[in-house]
């Protein structure tokens, strides 16, 4: 009988020098394994990690507070007495393979589960990451409201749009283009760019049409975001083009 696949997500597994079980390197193709010589050496992974915990990886003191710099997300594994009741007393025993039943196959059977688990804990690192910018950013948009409401310098104003913009995005550099209507024809003229890496940069007297034929011009027209890893390698059947 074949062995079914693994669908653990990719996995980093840390353990100190020789204390890694052997079925480890069958756990999944690419998992990366690391032997590790303190707890210290522990860090946030965006990834699963599982960590295997023995005597020689606990402190002679404070162990208590050691273990609470381990990243929440890391699944602890606890191998020999001192390692399990150090994780227990900590909250952060996941298992100790010592409930194991001796062979393999229970070996690598637990350190799926425990990057699941890992897994899991990420999702829920993410979300609530999520959920907390999107609060700041509510707050910040009812901030710039009231800014926008009590501001009455047009220049002031289009700058404060721009850089609120910028923060919201993480941007770099920014342009802020106006409609204005000339002679019954819409066009959007370039009224102010930031930029952090060339500040000195000299501002155009330009205009483009409102269409979609420019990256400007088709998000105004379409009213939403537009989105492009790479300026240079827009798809050939792309209304817009790079100008």
């Amino acid at each position: 009988m074949s062995e079914e696949p693994s669908r653990t997500p990719p996995l980093k597994i840390l353990g100190s020098e020789g204390a890694l079980p052997e079925a480890v390197a069958r756990l999944q193709e690419g998992a990366e394994i690391a032997a590790i010589r303190t707890l210290e050496d522990v860090t946030h992974e965006d990834r699963p990690t599982v960590l295997v915990l023995t005597e020689d990886l606990l402190p002679s003191d404070n162990t208590s507070r050691a273990l609470e710099t381990i990243p929440g997300s890391v699944a602890i594994l606890a191998s020999g007495t001192e390692a399990r009741r150090a994780a227990e007393k900590s909250g952060r025993l996941f298992m100790a393979l010592d409930d194991l039943a001796a062979g393999d196959e229970a070996v690598l059977r637990l350190l799926r589960s425990a990057a699941e688990h890992s897994a899991t804990r990420l999702s829920e690192e993410r979300a609530r990451a999520g959920a907390e910018r999107a609060q700041s950013d509510l707050r910040e948009l009812n901030r710039i409201g009231m800014a926008l409401m009590s501001e009455r310098d047009p220049d002031r104003l289009l700058n404060l749009i721009l850089s609120q913009a910028r923060r919201m995005t993480a941007s770099d550099a920014g342009s802020l283009y106006l409609v204005e209507e000339t002679e019954g024809e819409e066009r959007l003229r370039f009224r102010l760019a930031q930029n952090d890496s060339l500040p000195d940069i000299p501002l155009p007297d330009l205009t483009l049409p409102l269409s979609e034929e420019s990256l400007a011009g088709y998000a105004a027209v379409a009213r939403e975001p537009l989105v492009i890893d790479d300026a240079y390698e827009i798809p050939d059947d792309a209304p817009y083009s790079f100008n």
